[in-house]
């Protein structure tokens, strides 16, 4: 469902779970990673539970040091075969300009693949695309392509840990994930499947045929499956960088919330390398301290025809297949957002459509 801009009461609650934070572990004070987004996401994520966010959030970070989150991409080598399998591509954006995670299944093995290899890639996946959300909203989009799927491909186990690392790890992230082509019998496999997944967050997920896709993702941002057999081939890791954030030090929490955005329907400038998106109203948040080399994102206000309008998954037909699109670029890398992790929330800030911010993922 789409993003909701947070109500006061909601914001009151972001101080206040702040203050417990920070209260108990001061040094949270300067890690980039707790932004008041993240606050925001796990109070929605926990169903407006305070006390259920906070023991979240603590989690997270536990999690975080456990699994070696921060230290991910030096570590890249650890899962390097599953990260040049062309199962994962990353790099480009939606409509909204919300980062785009594109799985191929058809490139996966579930009887020859090594399960750490794929929590690692999971982990690095997702992270890579949090770091390229706008700071606002924290949200990204996951595209399955399922074209040539079959049921070899079927891996019940590393799907169960994409749903579960998304739920408890990276609540309210997910703004839609869109089910490509699903082969009819993709039915039993999502009779599995979709028990495990928050009854509010299944909403978010939704079967579309090839062509409705264009609807959400600009044709050059679409990355089909003889692309990422070309991707793969020239893949490299030194493409993939995690970005660094510039955090302010010793910024209180009033004084972070009380930082308005300057602009509520446009974000930072990125360096997505040639990608150069629609003419918008606009212009470029002057601000940026990105390189003077890298081409401005600019996404102007949600339009009609942004809205996600694609079939829920609790409709009982998947759509057949349908013939694939063709693109004329792929980028392969994500910038860094050059927000600072101090974000602004203002109620009303954000432009959104109406949705109910409950939902697990």
């Amino acid at each position: 469902m789409p993003f909701s801009p947070p109500t006061t009461a909601e914001l009151d609650a972001v101080v206040s779970i702040k203050t417990k934070l920070l209260t108990e572990q001061p040094a949270l004070a300067h890690n980039p990673v707790l932004t008041d987004t993240m606050i925001l996401r796990f109070y929605r994520g926990r169903k407006n539970h305070e006390e259920h966010a906070c023991e979240g959030i603590k989690n997270h970070f536990q999690w975080r040091s456990t699994e070696q989150v921060d230290s991910i991409n030096e570590r890249i080598g650890v899962f390097q075969r599953e990260a040049q399998s062309g199962t994962v591509i990353l790099g480009n954006r939606d409509n909204l300009g919300r980062p785009l995670i594109f799985v191929f299944p058809f490139k996966h093995d579930g009887y020859h693949r090594d399960i750490k290899q794929m929590h690692d890639l999971t982990i690095w996946s997702l992270e890579l695309a949090r770091k390229a959300t706008k700071a606002e909203e924290e949200r990204i989009v996951i595209v399955f392509d399922m074209e040539a799927f079959a049921m070899v491909n079927m891996d019940f186990e590393v799907v169960k840990y994409l749903i579960h690392t998304l739920q408890t790890q990276y609540p309210e992230m997910l703004e839609a994930l869109y089910i490509v082509d699903a082969p009819g019998f993709f039915q039993a496999c999502w009779y599995i499947i979709s028990p495990w997944i928050d009854p509010v967050s299944r909403h978010k997920i939704m079967f579309i045929p090839r062509a409705e896709l264009t609807q959400h993702v600009a044709e050059d941002q679409i990355v089909n499956k003889s692309m990422c057999n070309e991707l793969t081939r020239h893949w490299e890791m030194e493409s993939f960088s995690m970005p660094s954030y510039s955090p302010v030090p010793g910024a209180s929490t009033a004084e972070a919330l009380g930082h308005a955005s300057s602009s509520s329907s446009s974000y930072p400038p990125s360096s997505l390398g040639a990608y150069q998106p629609p003419p918008v109203s606009k212009g470029v948040n002057e601000e940026s301290k990105e390189s003077a080399t890298s081409p401005p994102l600019v996404v102007g206000p949600a339009q009609e025809s942004d809205k996600i309008n694609a079939t829920p998954v609790n409709d009982e037909n998947v759509p057949p297949a349908k013939g694939q699109n063709t693109t004329n670029k792929i980028l392969n890398n994500y910038p860094a957002n050059p927000v600072t992790n101090k974000t602004a929330l203002t109620a009303g800030g954000v432009p959104t459509t109406q949705g109910v911010p409950t939902a697990a993922v």
